[in-house]
């Protein structure tokens, strides 16, 4: 990874940036944005929170969203509510990324908090209390 990102830059697939060692969540995103097709495509991914949130202003994390801003790929997230998945019960945002987007929704990310859009299972699956309402 860390010679494809020297040697090729943006023509390869890990340009923006290099999260720590730690976590391959931005490494699997940028993966996932270099197969894109060009005439458009959308990608819809779900993640923890740390995609969002580890990664100081300069770091590898803050230049990979800042890549994925810049370049308007980032369309849509979700705030999923916790104990959703089982056997954890950690925050859980869905991406939706597109290299297409319609005129007006151009240069805009859409935040959606579902967080609170939950009903309780009749039945736990372990850490999995929660399933989306409708």
């Amino acid at each position: 990874v860390r010679d494809e990102h020297l040697l090729k830059g943006h023509s390869g697939r890990f340009g923006a940036g290099l999260p720590r060692v730690s976590d391959g969540s931005l490494l699997f995103l940028q993966h996932l944005i270099a197969k894109m097709k060009p005439e458009g495509a959308r990608i819809g991914i779900i993640l923890n929170g740390s995609p969002l949130f580890t990664g100081g202003a300069g770091s590898g994390e803050s230049e990979i969203r800042r890549y994925i801003l810049e370049h308007d790929l980032l369309d849509t997230l979700v705030a999923l509510p916790t104990d959703m998945f089982y056997n954890t019960g950690i925050a859980t945002y869905i991406w939706v990324l597109s290299n297409h987007k319609p005129t007006e929704r151009k240069g805009k990310v859409l935040l959606i908090n579902a967080s609170d859009m939950h009903s309780p299972m009749r039945k736990s699956l372990g850490s999995k209390r929660k399933q989306l309402s409708d």
